[in-house]
């Protein structure tokens, strides 16, 4: 088996916090079921998400999402092979950026409002780690 991750980002359709987490709740089954796992970002406006496991399952995954009428525009990029998961145990993490996310941000020197166009894919990495590492609220 091939194990690779993904980073992409898309314009937010939903801002309604029932659906986002209905969104959560429903990738948190799916990725158990399909041996995947990652975290994602949203704020109004945007969604940024990484996700990794096996190729195969990774890629027709990322089919669907483009498919998604909840979001538009979106952005792969990144799709690499990985030795190893960064996100085990985490079928689904998910955060809002609110304040108090934007605030950790920048004490650590990252771009505090959600700009993923105008990131690098180190940046969106470095935030969507940070949620996890210090277990930032799931907030929908």
């Amino acid at each position: 088996m091939t194990l690779c991750h993904a980073i992409y980002f898309s314009k937010c359709l939903t801002v309604d916090p029932e659906e986002v987490e209905a969104i959560l709740t429903t990738s948190t089954r799916n990725n158990r079921r399909l041996d995947l796992t990652g975290a994602l970002l949203f704020d109004e406006r945007n969604f940024v998400q990484i996700l990794e496991g096996p190729r195969s399952t990774l890629t027709t995954m990322l089919q669907t999402i483009m498919q998604d009428a909840r979001h538009e525009n979106l952005v792969l990029t990144l799709f690499d092979q990985i030795p190893q998961r960064s996100f085990k145990g985490w079928e689904m993490c998910g955060t809002r950026v609110t304040a108090d996310v934007q605030q950790r941000f920048r004490d650590i020197r990252l771009p505090a409002v959600l700009q993923p166009d105008a990131m690098t894919g180190q940046e969106i990495w470095d935030m969507i780690v940070t949620v996890v590492d210090e277990g930032l609220n799931v907030e929908a």
